[in-house]
């Protein structure tokens, strides 16, 4: 293998498992710490950091992409096209779902009441994506190996 694929594939599965790590994180540690505490501090605290929030997993999400896509021309392999299209599927959730939730919670318009079932689908669809994204990761992650024997 040539140094540029080895380059753009290594750091693909270097990014991706970085995005699938911080989803997992997120999913483990986060979104539990949000859940157990009352409505409003949840919409305060993330009114405060959801821009930050958006800019680290968005940059993660997004280099996955360019990097997978770019290991998958420069290769041709089978697994690395299926991958970019998990790390497209895992930044596709957003404007599904994300971004209008992200946004009711930011400006505090959802009703106190109604934030914790919005979290509880928020939970769900945040999952959905971390599944796409452990999907990115592995496949990325065996056609890199499959390309080395």
């Amino acid at each position: 293998m040539r140094n540029l694929e080895s380059l753009c594939g290594y750091l693909a599965v270097l990014v991706s498992g970085a995005s699938f790590g911080t989803m997992l994180t997120g999913a483990l540690v986060l979104l539990p710490a949000w859940r157990s505490v009352p409505a409003a501090e949840f919409l305060s605290w993330f009114g405060a950091n959801a821009a930050r929030l958006a800019i680290y997993a968005g940059t993660l999400q997004s280099a996955t992409i360019v990097l997978s896509l770019a290991t998958a021309v420069l290769v041709g392999r089978r697994e690395l096209w299926i991958a970019s299209a998990f790390a497209v599927a895992v930044l596709a959730t957003f404007p599904l779902y994300f971004r209008a939730a992200n946004a009711s919670f930011v400006s505090q318009s959802i009703a106190l009441d109604q934030v914790p079932a919005e979290l509880a689908r928020w939970v769900a669809w945040h999952w959905i994506r971390t599944g796409f994204g452990l999907f990115a990761f592995a496949l990325l992650l065996h056609a890199m190996v499959r390309v080395r024997e």
